[in-house]
């Protein structure tokens, strides 16, 4: 659904594996530039969203349209030109986003890993960060 992302709190909220692409952001990323730390310096450089996203719909299987994002807090990385926020919400174009986000959430459009929100991901007021129960 464009411009809605979900999260949950417990990985066991997700159901079946043939529902979900479960994909680790921060293993991703690194994984790139430990195969090829040339590349992924000069590639971040020009267009980290461009480049992550390459990385991204290479490990996609186009017939599960649930993404669930881990380990998201890579992306918010000064060295990379990217807004982390814009780079998730594009992928609800065509998926149902998902994050894992055991942390804290405030006002349902700002994502933190502590209870100051200095250090937070904040969506625009157009997307609709909400709890998934199921």
């Amino acid at each position: 659904m464009r411009n809605v992302i979900y999260y949950i709190q417990d990985m066991s909220q997700l159901g079946t594996a043939n529902d979900n692409q479960i994909l680790n952001i921060g293993r991703l990323l690194s994984d790139a530039y430990t195969n090829d730390k040339v590349t992924f310096l000069r590639k971040i450089k020009v267009d980290s969203a461009e480049y992550f996203n390459k990385l991204i719909t290479s490990q996609l299987k186009p017939a599960i349209p649930r993404l669930v994002f881990t380990n998201i807090g890579m992306l918010q990385e000064p060295q990379f030109t990217l807004n982390a926020a814009r780079f998730l919400v594009d992928y609800t174009i065509d998926n149902t986003v998902v994050l894992y986000w055991p942390y804290f959430v405030k006002d349902g459009n700002t994502l933190s890993w502590d209870n100051t929100y200095n250090n937070s991901i904040k969506f625009e007021n157009t997307v609709s960060l909400e709890r998934m129960d199921t």
